[in-house]
């Protein structure tokens, strides 16, 4: 009888008794804009909720060329969209970090998270072809010279300096990516998807000459381009691609050459996703 109770209770798993994973369509948030929606293929993406794991994992060690996961050792943890297995960056009870699919098409769908059988809800999300978001720190966006050193409030770019700006949900590239793929080389955006670029009143799109995914990140997209040579104070930055464009209120830290005027322009319209 002692034998038969012990394994009856190893055979009573914690998921019996534990609630289901809990979070609702305001859970789902843009990893670059923080809002819930919309999201473009290969996007990064944040769910936050309550007991979405059994404890904490993260994808590491996969090198160029390979795929992140759609599942973490130890998590029990699937996350679907419109039934396709998303890859998994990092779990916790709290917190998920995925990957859009890039192959899933623009449309609303379902997104459930599945904890060793035990479902959440299924919440809807909109996929668009591009959702643009640039990461960014207390209102500076995340950027770094040519040289890979970093471009901050303290130590700011130069007029007519090469920098690298980066971002999520940017969408498909040439060559096409697939889902989970972490790239070895450079993929550009197509010649099809447009791509603008705001600095201040300054349209610096004719500076840009690359866009498009960083190579050895899942998920994760690269502007580089040459600072126009006109006087720009930490101007406030504006990317547009395709039908989108990324939230005002980023700044880019730029020293302006001294005793120069800001020039002042009309801007082109610039139409945030929402």
């Amino acid at each position: 009888m002692r034998v038969l109770c012990l394994v009856l209770a190893a055979a009573s798993p914690l998921a019996a008794f534990a609630a289901a994973p809990f979070y609702t369509e305001e859970s789902v948030a843009h990893a670059a804009t923080h809002q819930n929606g919309p999201f473009a293929p290969n996007t990064i993406v944040s769910l936050y909720g309550k007991d979405l794991s059994w404890g904490t994992a993260a994808a590491s060690g996969i090198q160029p060329g390979g795929r992140l996961p759609t599942a973490l050792p130890n998590a029990g943890v699937h996350v679907m969209i419109g039934g396709l297995l998303a890859p998994l960056y990092y779990v916790s009870p709290g917190q998920v970090n995925f990957l859009a699919p890039a192959m899933i098409t623009p449309g609303v769908f379902d997104l459930e998270l599945v904890r060793d059988g035990q479902r959440g809800p299924r919440v809807p999300i909109r996929i668009s072809e591009t959702a643009p978001g640039l990461f960014h720190t207390d209102g500076w966006v995340l950027a770094t010279r040519a040289s890979g050193s970093a471009v901050t409030p303290e130590d700011p770019a130069a007029p007519g300096e090469v920098v690298v700006l980066y971002g999520t949900g940017f969408g498909q590239t040439v060559p096409p990516l697939t889902d989970g793929l972490i790239p070895r080389s450079a993929a550009w955006l197509p010649k099809t998807t447009s791509v603008k670029l705001q600095l201040g009143d300054v349209d610096a799109s004719a500076q840009v000459f690359y866009a498009g995914v960083t190579p050895g990140f899942a998920g994760l997209y690269q502007v580089n381009l040459a600072l126009p040579e006109e006087p720009l104070e930490n101007p406030g930055v504006v990317l547009s691609v395709g039908d989108c464009a990324t939230p005002r209120g980023i700044r880019l830290a730029v020293r302006a050459k001294p005793n120069s005027p800001q020039p002042s322009r009309s801007r082109p319209r610039l139409v945030s996703c929402r």
